[in-house]
């Protein structure tokens, strides 16, 4: 059955068989309005240039610290503990000595 508004008029008497048929057709109706039924909205949604401290972010990246670079004695006689880098000067070092140290034996 379809909810069909009271028509108040002056000097009516609110009575619980009024209150409680509004109730009824609160409950059962769609409260929510419809897309359509919004008056005065803009036709458009237009991006503002804005700007956001990255401190203000939330869920961002936690952005690993940069590694350290080893020494070639480190690299040598692999005494690095923690994730390091190595330079391509000091491993190209390292790899001649190495073909070095074959030729001689």
């Amino acid at each position: 059955m379809a909810y069909t508004p009271n028509e108040w008029k002056d000097g009516d008497v609110i009575t619980s068989e009024k209150l409680n048929k509004q109730e009824q057709g609160i409950k059962s109706g769609n409260v929510a309005p419809t897309w359509s039924s919004v008056t005065g909205k803009p036709t458009t949604f237009e991006p503002a240039t804005h700007t956001h401290k990255y401190a203000d972010l939330e869920g961002k990246p936690t952005i690993p610290t940069v590694p350290t670079t080893m020494s070639a004695a480190e690299a040598t006689t692999g005494t690095a503990t923690t994730a390091r880098t190595i330079s391509a000067k000091v491993l190209n070092d390292l790899i001649d000595a190495k073909i070095a140290a074959a030729k001689t034996e």
